[in-house]
Parts: C-alpha cells; sequence; structure tokens
C-alpha cells in the first residue's frame, strides 16, 4: 500500500523489481539524514538492480506513492538473463518484462532460470509505431508475410 517501503537505501539486494502498476518514489537519505525524493517509477520501470550487479547496498530507497504492483526477480534468474544477454541496460529491462510475462504463462512457469534465460535469449522485442503493420496474412494462404 501507499508509503510501503519496498527497497530500503544500505540494505544489501537480492531481489530485483519491474513496477507492473502504480508508482514509486525513489529516495535518497544524504549524510544530514534529510531525505530527497530523486525519481519516480511508473510501470514498465526496472528497479534494484544495481545491487545485484554490483553486489553493492542500495543507493536509494523505492517506496510506493500509491497502491503498487511488482514482479519480483531473484538474483540468480537476474544475473542469468544478464549473462545471457550481455550488459546493455535496455537490453536487460527487455528481458526482464519479457521473464515477468513469460512466467505468469503455464507452458513456461516451470523452467528452471537457465532454461528461461535461453528462451527469452532467442526472443527478440519489436516496437512498432501506431498503425504499423506487423504480420499480414493473406487468407488464400497458410503463411503470414512480413
Amino acid at each position: 500500500g501507499k508509503g510501503a517501503v519496498i527497497i530500503q537505501q544500505g540494505d544489501a539486494g537480492q531481489t530485483c523489481y519491474v513496477v507492473r502498476a502504480g508508482e514509486c518514489d525513489v529516495v535518497v537519505e544524504d549524510a544530514s539524514g534529510e531525505k530527497l525524493r530523486v525519481g519516480l517509477l511508473r510501470a514498465g520501470a526496472l528497479f534494484g538492480e544495481v545491487a545485484l550487479l554490483e553486489e553493492s547496498p542500495r543507493m536509494a530507497s523505492v517506496i510506493a506513492r500509491e497502491e503498487v504492483e511488482v514482479v519480483a526477480m531473484d538474483r540468480h534468474t537476474f544475473l542469468a538473463l544478464v549473462e545471457s544477454g550481455g550488459w546493455d541496460r535496455m537490453t536487460v529491462m527487455d528481458r526482464v518484462r519479457m521473464h515477468a510475462f513469460l512466467k505468469k504463462l503455464d507452458l513456461f512457469r516451470g523452467l528452471s532460470p537457465q532454461n528461461m534465460a535461453t528462451v527469452i535469449g532467442s526472443l527478440s522485442v519489436v516496437r512498432a509505431d501506431k498503425d504499423q503493420v506487423l504480420v499480414k496474412v493473406d487468407i488464400n494462404s497458410s503463411e503470414p508475410t512480413q
């Protein structure tokens, strides 16, 4: 709920998250104890990954601004995704989102982190403009054309 601390600055990181719904504030406490809001996270935002990659304490707190839904990913799964695709923030965010989506599907739910990383590694993200046709089907053929 509102005000819930999802990650706490200074804590060890064992999990990263993707915001599915709602908004979260990113808050940093300075040396004098003053809390500064330094960011806002909305649906699709990845957070907590730096502590996993660098094995360092959390650099900020993330606090629910309202009722929020996040998807959690443990260190082992996250690192398997990173290692399967190299370190590129956008690639990692896409892979984390794919993981969050696929693990909801019965077909993929029971996969090991390594197998899930293999599946995700074989996928690609296609971004399309509004009204752009991605696949066109000829009703006289069983094969789609691109």
